[in-house]
């Protein structure tokens, strides 16, 4: 894996675990907000979207 890779990876890992994310329960009641890591771990419903072209 080049530099500039390792740098990326680690990057997008530093922003998991610093991010903020909105999450809700099953009736999209807002119940609070966790880190992005924990988001997909648990399996948190959440508000954000991303698209890739």
């Amino acid at each position: 894996m080049s530099n500039k890779m390792l740098l990326k990876k680690l990057g997008e890992e530093y922003m998991e675990e610093k991010e903020k994310i909105k999450i809700f329960d099953d009736k999209k009641n807002l119940i609070g907000v966790a880190t992005r890591s924990d988001v997909h771990r648990v399996g948190y419903w959440h508000e954000v979207f991303q698209y890739y072209y």
